[in-house]
């Protein structure tokens, strides 16, 4: 039998001809860059349905799908009917692209001019609400910066992407943070009062091991004359017990909602697009009617 040093030596030297051990290529698949869309300026939104798992038992796949999709959409419609921003003459034209995943949906644009951020905030505020509404809180995070995009198949690269998520899975409350990357070129471009009080200077309650955090937040209820109080709010989360984490994340949302409805008090709704008119629509798959937003040459 062979001393345990040597017989090590054997098995090591087995295992590397078994495994090919320098005989393997680096893995690469053959792309070109005509296969990707790149932007150093791309706006990103990372966003997870909270008690998604408590969602779906007692409901159809299909009527959770038809819910998701229903919900994310509305961060599209806001972008295509034609409620445009203006910012130093300039008109944003942005249209958010989603990517949805189980319970995820991840929300961007290529576009970072400052006209384009107040439109991209303001569907993502609306996406918020209505989510709430329906009993589906979100919790999310707004990021800035490089990105690489493959549509066919969808892949998504980039360290605003990974700021997003992040931030995301860090957050004790449904709501949604700007991130670093996203504050500094807010501060940067000169729009901060233009975006007060869509987004508000708030504490984001966050987990004790984050590795990063936030001190803005997005006013979900900024522009709504909808009323949700603050003692039903619970009610749109899934049943929780006491003492539990999610009753810390429902708080936390309690909260954060007792400070903006003040802000909205004292300061009035969030300003809209000048062109925008209300028309209610029926909506079968959010179980009501949602409003959709026209422009005064359609009326």
């Amino acid at each position: 039998m062979c001393p345990k040093s040597e017989s090590s030596g054997l098995m090591g030297e087995l295992e590397l001809r078994i495994l090919g051990i320098g005989n393997i290529s680096e893995p690469r698949a053959s792309v070109k860059s005509s296969d990707f869309i790149r932007s150093k300026d791309a706006l990103i939104g990372v966003f997870d349905f909270l008690g998604f798992k408590g969602k779906m038992s007692g409901h159809s796949l299909l009527d959770i799908s038809s819910q998701f999709i229903a919900i994310s959409d509305i961060v599209k419609s806001c972008g295509e009917s034609c409620n445009r921003f203006e910012v130093d003459g300039k008109i944003s034209k942005l249209t958010p692209e989603i990517i949805r995943m189980s319970d995820t949906i991840i929300v961007y644009a290529l576009e970072r001019e400052p006209q384009d951020v107040i439109q991209f905030l303001w569907s993502v505020h609306h996406m918020l609400f209505y989510a709430m509404l329906y009993k589906f809180p979100l919790r999310g995070a707004l990021t800035t910066g490089e990105m690489l995009i493959s549509k066919d198949p969808i892949m998504l690269f980039g360290p605003a992407l990974l700021e997003a998520f992040e931030l995301e899975k860090s957050q004790e409350w449904s709501g949604a943070c700007i991130g670093p990357s996203l504050k500094s070129y807010i501060s940067g471009a000169g729009i901060s009062e233009e975006i007060f009080p869509l987004v508000l200077p708030y504490n984001v309650p966050f987990k004790k091991n984050a590795k990063l955090n936030s001190d803005l937040a997005i006013n979900w209820v900024a522009d709504f004359a909808h009323k949700i109080l603050q003692n039903d709010l619970p009610n749109k989360f899934q049943p929780f017990e006491q003492g539990s984490p999610e009753e810390t994340k429902v708080n936390n949302t309690v909260e954060f909602l007792e400070f903006a409805l003040e802000q909205k008090r004292q300061h009035g709704p969030y300003r809209c697009p000048k062109n925008r008119k209300i028309v209610l629509e029926p909506c079968p798959d959010l179980g009501g009617r949602v409003v959709r937003f026209i422009s005064d040459d359609e009326i």
